[in-house]
Parts: structure tokens; C-alpha cells; sequence
């Protein structure tokens, strides 16, 4: 996990939108602050942002969830200048640190709903590919929500209205985030991954008294949950040795690790479940004909 030192400058803004947009006016608001709690609690969770940032920054290793213990630090940071807009204390001038972000976010969304209606799989990351709408009806949908919500944000945010903006993006992003996963995410998902039709059909081929294993890696704690008993995950060469017993023995593995064993031992294993997964193939093999 080798990334050069600016990193989490552009890891960390992406994964904490859209509260990121809105993050600059809380440092810029706070740093107006003179004395008193506001100023003592503002630099608490300014420095508490900063230190994770500039440590894992300087190491050679980076990965997204080091930067976890800094979500709360800008969390409290957005939170305490929404409290400060919300309240209205802060002045008319500070209403454009709720209308320039919030015009910047209706701009993104607006962008992202033309991005999904063309198809453009490229604006996601290739692990979130899963979250891109694969038929046109569900782009077709995705767009109009997209622009549905960036019509309403900048509703309010024309009006000048904090406490509006405030709850069309909590909202918003809830409705997004909860129809994404449940009717994108998902369904996407099992089609391409088909776990669960995979442990449905190990259920009904053994007893759930049965011993059963996993070779390698093959996703034994998805298998786990959807079967609902422990799949322990062996080595080959344990594999092995538990096929070959005269115990009745059921193993869940790869077709890859299944030629490579049946070549070592030079016995054809029973293949009971195939199951065609997006790179792989995964094979329920048992030792009884």
C-alpha cells in the first residue's frame, strides 16, 4: 500500500463529502474566533484533524481507513459552523459559507446526473464500480433523483435559507445512499457475485451437521454468514490430507486449487456445486461419489 505523501489530500476530501465542500468556511470561521470556548473547542478538533493527516502523510504506507480517527475531528468542525449558521450568529457575510458550498455541491450533483445518463463508468473508482447503474431505466432514475436533489439544494440555497440547505443535503444524501445500496449496490452485487445462490445450493446438496471447509481464499466469511456456521479456511496441502482421509469430508474451493490437488493426489474429487462467480469459478467438492 506504497502512495506518495499527498495522498489523504485528495483520499480524504472525497470520502467525506459532502461535508468537505463545507469544511473550508468552518477553518475560515474559526479562525475569526478571539479567546472564549468557540476558540479553545475550534483549535481541539483543528489539531486533532491535523495530526493524523501529517503522521500517516510521512508514511511510506497509506490506506483509506488510517484516516478513520479524522472524520470525527472534521465532523465537529462543520458541525460547530453549521450551529453558528443555523443560529444566525455569525453575520449576513457568513451566509456564503453556506451558499457558495452548497451552490458548488448543486453544480456536482447536477454534473454526476449527466455523467450517470451517459454511461460514464469512469467517474467512480473501479472498486465502486458496483454503485453505477448498469441499465438504462436505473440510470434513467438515478439522473432524475440527481438533479431532483440539486434543484431543491439550490432552492435553498438561492433563498438564503441555512437551515433549508442544511436539510436537503442530510436528506438527500440519506435518500442516495440508502436507494444506491438497496437498489444498485445489492442486486448488482449478487449478480455478479451470486453468494448467496451459492450457499443455497451447499445447504441443500449437504447436512448442516456435515463437516465443511474452505481452501484459500474464497470468501469464507461471506460463505459463513449466508450459510450461517463457520466455513474454517485451510491450506492446500490441509485440504489435502481432508480429502484423503476415509472421513466424509466437503470442501468448499477454486477451480484452480481443485486441479492442482486432483493432479497431487492423483483421485478425481466429486464435484457437487459449481457456481460461476465475475473471475472465478467456486467448486463444493466432497470425497464421497
Amino acid at each position: 500500500h506504497v502512495a506518495p505523501f499527498y495522498f489523504y489530500l485528495g483520499a480524504f476530501p472525497v470520502e467525506f463529502l459532502p461535508w468537505t465542500l463545507f469544511l473550508p468556511q468552518a477553518m475560515i470561521l474559526g479562525r475569526g474566533q478571539r479567546g472564549g470556548e468557540d476558540s479553545r473547542g475550534w483549535w481541539f478538533a483543528f489539531c486533532w484533524l491535523v495530526t493524523p493527516l501529517a503522521f500517516f502523510s510521512l508514511s511510506s504506507g497509506k490506506r483509506d481507513i488510517y484516516m478513520l480517527p479524522a472524520f470525527p475531528a472534521a465532523a465537529l468542525l462543520v458541525g460547530w459552523a453549521w450551529s453558528r449558521w443555523w443560529l444566525g450568529v455569525s453575520g449576513r457575510r457568513s451566509f456564503r459559507g453556506v451558499i457558495i458550498p452548497a451552490l458548488l455541491l448543486v453544480v456536482s450533483l447536477w454534473g454526476l446526473a449527466g455523467g450517470v445518463l451517459a454511461g460514464s463508468e469512469w467517474m467512480l473508482a473501479t472498486r465502486n464500480r458496483l454503485l453505477f447503474p448498469e441499465t438504462l431505466e436505473a440510470r434513467l432514475w438515478t439522473a432524475v433523483l440527481l438533479g431532483l436533489g440539486g434543484a431543491l439544494l439550490a432552492s435553498a440555497a438561492i433563498m438564503r435559507r441555512p437551515r433549508w440547505v442544511f436539510g436537503c443535503t442530510v436528506g438527500f444524501f440519506w435518500l442516495a445512499m440508502t436507494a444506491g445500496v438497496a437498489l444498485i449496490y445489492n442486486p448488482q452485487f449478487n449478480q455478479r457475485y451470486p453468494i448467496k445462490a451459492f450457499a443455497q445450493a451447499i445447504r441443500s446438496s449437504i447436512d448442516p451437521g456435515k463437516p465443511l471447509r474452505a481452501c484459500g481464499n474464497v470468501n469464507d466469511l461471506g460463505l459463513s454468514f449466508n450459510l450461517n456456521r463457520f466455513l474454517p479456511a485451510q491450506t492446500e496441502s490441509d485440504v489435502t490430507r481432508y480429502l484423503t482421509s476415509d472421513d466424509p469430508a466437503w470442501c468448499v474451493m477454486n477451480r484452480r486449487a481443485y486441479r492442482r490437488i486432483s493432479e497431487q493426489t492423483g483421485r478425481h474429487f466429486t464435484v457437487v456445486v459449481e457456481q460461476e462467480f465475475d473471475r472465478s469459478t467456486l467448486l463444493l467438492v466432497s470425497n464421497r461419489p
